[in-house]
Formats: C-alpha cells, structure tokens, sequence
C-alpha cells in the first residue's frame, strides 16, 4: 500500500493542497509586500528532501540544559521525534498519527515555504495540553537540522486546553559539523500552530539558531479564544537568512497578548522578520516591541501589521520596531502598518534607527567614561530593555549570552549605517 494512503484523511488534504505550489516551485518575488527588503532569489527552493538522519542527541541536550530548568523535553530531526520527556499530564505524540488535524491556521496553499512544509513534513510533534492543567517550568522542543543538507520541514502543533497554563520554547540549532568540513547547504522550512481555548495562559518562546550555512523561511501562527494571556518571544540570530512570519490572532474577547522580539545581523547575514497582530474581537489589548541591532556587511527588514476588524470595539493594540546600526556597510528597515475597520480604538506605532545614540555617547562620555565602554552601556541597554522580559530566566541567559557573544567587539568602533527606504 502507498505510504500517503497510510496518512490520516486531514493529513492526505494538505499533501494534496500544496501539491500545485510545489510543483510548480513559484518562488516568492522581492516585490511582493511580504518579501520587501528580501532578496528571494538566493533561497534554493529546490533543494532535495533531507534524509532522515539521526538528530545530533548530544548537541540537543547540551541546549536544553543551557535554558535552565524544564519540565520536559522533545527532540525531532528529520523524521519522527526521538525523544520525548513529557510532564505529567501533558501529551507529546508525533502529528502524523494520533487523530490530530493541523493546516487551519498555516494554509498549505499560501505561499511556496508553507506548501513545501505541507508536501514534505515527515511526522511532526504534537503537544497537548490538558484544560486546567498548570505546569510552572517550561517544555523545550528543541528542532536538529540535518547534518547532510537539505530540505527540511519541520511541523509542530500546540493546543492548549481552557484555563490551563504552560510555557512552551521551541529552539532551532544545528549538529555538529565536522570540523575544516564544508557545511551542507540546508533549507528550513519550519510550521508551528498555536491554539488555547478560553482563560489559557501561554508563553512562547521561539529562537532559531541555526548554522550560517543555512538558509530558515518559518512561520508561527496564534489563535487564542477568549480571556487569554499570550506572551510570546521570537529570537533571530543564525542562518545566512533567517526569516519569520508570526501572527496572534486575537479571537476571544478580553485576551492580552505581548510579543517580543530580538534579532542581530552580522558577516552578511540578513534577517527577516514580519509580524501580525489580528484583533477579531472586542475589548482585547496587544503589545508588541521588536529591537535588533546589524552590521558587518548584514541587512534587516522588520514588518509589521495591526489589523483591527469591524466586529473589534475597544481594541487596545501598539506595535514598536527599533533597530541599531554599528557598521557603515549595514543596512536595516522598520515597516510599521495599520488596518482599522473600527472607529472605538487605540491603536499606535513606533520605528525608530541608525548609529548609537550620541546624545546618549556625549552624556557618558562627559561622566569620564571612554567611547568604547560608552558604546557599550548604550548598546545594552538597548537590548535589555526587550531581554529583560523573557519570562523564563533560563531562556533569558541563553539569548542574552548569545547575543553579547555575537556583538563582541563589534561595538568598538560603531560607525553610521544606511537605512533602508521603507
């Protein structure tokens, strides 16, 4: 019998779904709104499916246990996941296989990445948590690349029952490379979908840290029911194009969601991040605040949407993007944007980029404090001002320790950048 025939129904219309995109491989065009400011030229579509090698176990448990404390954890390469630590009470399974239906908030059919996510995703992961449950410390799902190369399509579906509370981080990282060894080239097109029923609390923290070598085009999308607390973390620092799409979709009445993001650009890399925060019901509040920092030859464009639909009174939605220029060659964008279909609301938005700032410089330095250690108190305390509010401290001095690393001595010597024409 044909594998596809041993796949649920659900499973077996997706796969049909992006089947026309996938053949017909369309790349998405820079000129497209989505894809402003991103040359997709470059990203190979076509590379052939990842084999299904074993995750690097070793390199997995040596970044969860750089999170801190956890309440579980999962690791997934290529195939199904091998390994699965659940908390009590709180379901793991593979998607493929235990009567789940994913695909409603990520269509198969809406772009060439989510399409070939659909075609490709060999067993996916599937977190089930429980109404009422509560559990304190987080679960990490931590995603190995391939080794070999590649394309590759992970998929992760979370459902949070009513009233429950949980954290859930998703980590992306690639194995160990043979040392003086080329990397393989590797596409990553990964799909998580988020649902919590009404009264749920959830974090998410989602990092994607692959090699440079590789390319990542993801996307995350949220719908949350009514009286629902979000918090939700995006970090962007790996891949030699790093791009995410995330959406909250704000479909309950009284739900309050908060989005965080931080990213930085070096060594040519360029970084990709859209956002989208969907009001489709009344009296609900978002917030959001990305900041990221560029240089070494790096690019960055961060877009943003506010969607604000008829039936959506009294919404409450602000949207904030900050970027620090600290080279001459790089270049960065913020595109904030608002869509309101209902007159019974506050909404705003806020951009802002360049060098440090020398207000900020000339008051340090008057103080006796020299420009490089200047710098960098000013580029920390750009940073922390997102950092500070990852929820799980373990996370929180994963990212933070990374992203100091990245900067290094990259601080010395900051010059102006250009900006890009939004």
């Amino acid at each position: 019998m044909p594998e596809s025939q041993l796949e649920p129904v659900w499973l077996q219309g997706l796969r049909s779904r992006a089947d026309a995109l996938v053949r017909d491989a369309v790349k998405p065009a820079e000129s497209d709104e989505e894809w402003r400011h991103t040359d997709t030229s470059s990203i190979p579509f076509d590379l052939a499916q990842a084999s299904e090698e074993e995750p690097d176990i070793e390199a997995a448990l040596s970044v969860a246990d750089g999170l801190g404390t956890r309440s579980g954890l999962v690791v997934s390469g290529c195939g199904a996941p091998v390994l699965i630590e659940a908390p009590a009470g709180i379901q793991v399974d593979r998607l493929d296989a235990d009567g789940a239906e994913a695909g409603d908030l990520v269509p198969a059919d809406r772009d060439l990445p989510s399409a070939l996510n659909a075609g490709t995703f060999k067993a996916g992961v599937h977190v089930r948590v429980p109404p009422a449950t509560r559990e304190v410390e987080p679960l990490v799902l931590v995603h190995i690349a391939p080794r070999s190369g590649g394309l590759w399509a992970p998929r992760t579906l979370v459902e949070v029952g009513t009233s429950a509370e949980i954290s859930v981080v998703e980590v992306y990282v690639s194995g160990a490379h043979d040392e003086g060894a080329e990397p393989a080239e590797t596409l990553v097109v990964p799909v998580t979908e988020t649902r919590a029923g009404d009264g749920a609390t959830l974090g998410q923290v989602y990092v994607q840290n692959v090699h440079e070598s590789t390319w990542f085009v993801g996307a995350h999308v949220a719908r949350l029911g009514r009286d629902c607390t979000y918090r939700s973390v995006a970090v962007n620092l790996g891949a030699r194009l790093g791009r995410l799409r995330h959406e909250v979709h704000l479909a309950g009445e009284g739900t309050d969601v908060e989005m965080y993001g931080v990213y930085v650009g070096d060594r040519g890399r360029h970084v990709d991040f859209r956002t989208k925060q969907a009001h489709v019901a009344p009296r609900c509040r978002s917030r959001l605040l990305y900041k990221g920092a560029v240089w070494g030859g790096s690019s960055a464009i961060y877009s943003g949407l506010v969607k604000i639909d008829e039936v959506a009174a009294k919404s409450d939605a602000h949207q904030a993007g900050h970027y620090l220029i600290l080279s001459g060659d790089a270049r960065a964008a913020v595109i904030p944007n608002l869509e309101i279909h209902n007159h019974d609301v506050s909404c705003g938005h806020a951009a802002s980029g360049g060098p440090p700032d020398e207000d900020q410089m000339y008051y340090l330095e008057a103080r006796g404090i020299d420009e490089e250690a200047a710098r960098r108190l000013v580029v920390d305390g750009f940073f922390s001002d997102v950092i500070d509010r990852i929820p799980l401290q373990g996370v929180r001095a994963y990212v933070e320790a990374d992203v100091f690393r990245r900067l290094g001595d990259r601080i010395s010597g900051a010059g102006r950048g250009r900006r890009m024409v939004s």
